[in-house]
């Protein structure tokens, strides 16, 4: 029921109290057994003074989530000697070209790097960053493109001619059979 809160909270904009509940989460399922083993090495980050400290910033989110708390990596690297963060490995390319400040890397197995002082969940950071509206930075943009899809994708738009050019995209590893009525089939867009 908290985390259910916490949910309530959110949606009705009350971010601080919505974060913080929100970190029940981390007392069952697959998060905690995250949780527990990043412990194992080092402390958690409770908000502390990061002058001179090292943070591990870590995520078993779904991308789409990731990509959203990823919003405030920037705000930790700005406090932390040193950030490093450990994503989804298919992601990993596209955040450490957008978070230059940062030493971003696929997840890791095995025991993560040394000299860590503090592990945080990525969605954690909001918690601390995003406490208000007001909190969030004025420019939405913090993702940043690779050059040559860029321009490959450009070429290839180029080459219809003119006119209007409508993209569809949509692929998800979590379609169960209890999902799949959720999705729509190509040939519903047609119209």
């Amino acid at each position: 029921p908290r985390y259910l809160m916490g949910q309530l909270h959110l949606a009705r904009g009350d971010l601080e109290k919505g974060w913080e509940a929100a970190e029940c989460r981390f007392a069952f399922g697959v998060q905690r057994s995250e949780m527990s083993r990043r412990e194992v090495y080092f402390p958690r980050w409770q908000g502390e003074d990061l002058k001179g400290k090292t943070i591990l910033i870590w995520s078993k989110e779904v991308p789409g989530d990731e990509i959203i708390f990823a919003s405030c990596i920037s705000d930790v690297a700005a406090k932390a000697a040193r950030s490093v963060f450990e994503c989804t490995p298919r992601l990993a390319a596209l955040l450490a070209r957008s978070f230059p400040d940062c030493d971003v890397g696929p997840e890791s197995p095995t025991a993560p790097p040394s000299g860590i002082d503090y592990h945080c969940p990525i969605s954690s950071l909001p918690r601390f960053f995003r406490r208000t509206f007001a909190d969030f930075p004025p420019t939405r943009a913090y993702l940043r493109a690779d050059p040559a899809k860029v321009a490959e994708w450009r070429r290839r738009l180029n080459d219809l001619g003119p006119g209007l050019k409508v993209g569809l995209v949509w692929r998800s590893t979590l379609v169960p059979a209890h999902r799949r009525r959720l999705y729509a089939d190509i040939d519903d867009l047609a119209p």
